[in-house]
């Protein structure tokens, strides 16, 4: 076979070897876009390990059109070994890529940036700066490029961190705006559109609706086995049975919920579960347990360094210390609560804890009283003027 090949060469003037190490290298040879199509699938379902050994074999030129793709992929690979630093300035590196390279705009890669940088600032607490990153990115999304799905998990995203901001009426007319829309989303993002409008649905006192929508959400995750969100779901429900009274529903919710543990990915989720029953037992005067199970939900949030979540467990704990008037301890929780407030800009929950600290410290520590109505003053001017709450303290006080 081979001579035969060497003669028919021989006749056209061409040389073996060249012509079979051509046919070899055409073989091996991998599609970039395709080689990084795959590492972002391995980023997903394989493992961050894998991923990152393959992304390491690329090599590309500074103007290379999929420069920020391969930036992309090495920052979402920090932040999921929580790398936040490197992940920023990596988002920020693809971005600069994006403006330098205009023939690569449809494919929303700036867009995608941004709402890594997002991502990055929310799980560092800084809430407000993460919101300023969305907007970005869906002042830039191209809705006829790439990534249609990205207008979706935009809005929702944009919605999720204005509840965890206490600004309820912004986040629930954008839920329901963009819920009528025809947009690509995922089951994933839709379950979680169906907990966030669960959890407003809570806190505007319409518990009966919660309880509907998230009955509606917990038969899609669970079709899907997305236990993160099935979690989330039987936890929000509980709370709607709790502030129904239905206590009995409620404690089913969250020990249905509880034993999802194990395997759910995002382990801070279980925090807002304890918090939930601890503050089950607390209605039901039962506050040896509660007290046990809000120190478990403290002491998670610790653990997990998730801020919003470790804020709202303290602020139940005081809660629990203040109803068996044990007050020094309660304005000790309190006070580790709004200084998470204060760090992050939470300016709606501050409020609210200076509402609690003040008719503790009328109680225990007089002194300090003064202090934390001026404070609560300035803090009830603040959220005027940028449109938040104007109950006047003494309502509150009373309440």
């Amino acid at each position: 076979m081979l001579k035969n090949l060497e003669v028919i060469c021989k006749f056209l003037g061409l040389v073996v070897e060249e012509l079979l190490t051509d046919k070899n290298e055409e073989k091996v040879q991998v599609d970039i876009r395709l080689l990084l199509k795959t590492i972002e699938h391995d980023i997903h379902l394989v493992g961050a390990d894998k991923a990152w050994e393959e992304l390491q074999k690329i090599k590309l030129e500074a103007d290379d059109p999929l420069i920020g793709e391969y930036y992309l992929l090495q920052a979402r690979l920090f932040e999921e070994n929580r790398h936040l630093g490197k992940a920023q300035d990596l988002f920020d590196k693809a971005i600069r890529c994006s403006d330098r390279l205009p023939i690569i705009q449809k494919s929303n890669l700036k867009s995608i940036c941004y709402y890594g940088l997002s991502r990055v600032l929310g799980k560092q607490g800084e809430l407000n700066q993460a919101i300023v990153f969305l907007k970005k990115a869906l002042d830039c999304f191209i809705k006829d490029g790439e990534r249609n799905y990205l207008e979706y998990n935009l809005f929702l995203s944009l919605a999720i961190y204005l509840e965890k901001l206490n600004q309820n009426d912004e986040a629930f007319r954008i839920a329901e705006d963009f819920k009528g829309k025809s947009l690509v989303a995922s089951t994933e993002a839709k379950t979680n559109l169906v907990q966030l409008l669960a959890t407003l649905l809570n806190k505007f006192g319409l518990y009966d609706q919660a309880i509907r929508i998230s009955e509606e959400g917990l038969i899609l995750a669970r079709l899907d086995k997305l236990y993160d969100r099935t979690f989330e779901l039987w936890t929000t429900q509980g709370e709607s049975y709790r502030k129904k009274r239905e206590f009995a529903n409620a404690k089913q919710c969250l020990k249905t919920a509880l034993r999802l543990k194990e395997k759910i990915q995002f382990r801070s989720l279980a925090i807002t579960t304890y918090t939930q029953l601890g503050l089950l037992y607390l209605e039901l005067n039962d506050n040896r347990k509660s007290q046990k199970t809000l120190e478990q939900a403290v002491l998670f949030g610790e653990e997990n360094q998730d801020n919003l979540r470790l804020m709202s467990s303290l602020i139940a704990l005081g809660d629990c210390y203040l109803q068996q008037e044990q007050l020094t301890n309660a304005r000790k929780q309190y006070e580790i609560a709004i200084s998470i407030a204060k760090t992050h800009s939470y300016t709606q929950h501050e409020w609210d804890i200076l509402m609690k600290l003040a008719a503790v410290c009328k109680q225990e520590n007089p002194d300090h009283y003064q202090q934390y109505i001026e404070q609560f003053h300035q803090v009830s001017i603040k959220l005027c003027k940028g449109g938040g709450s104007n109950m006047i303290f003494h309502q509150m006080l009373g309440t």
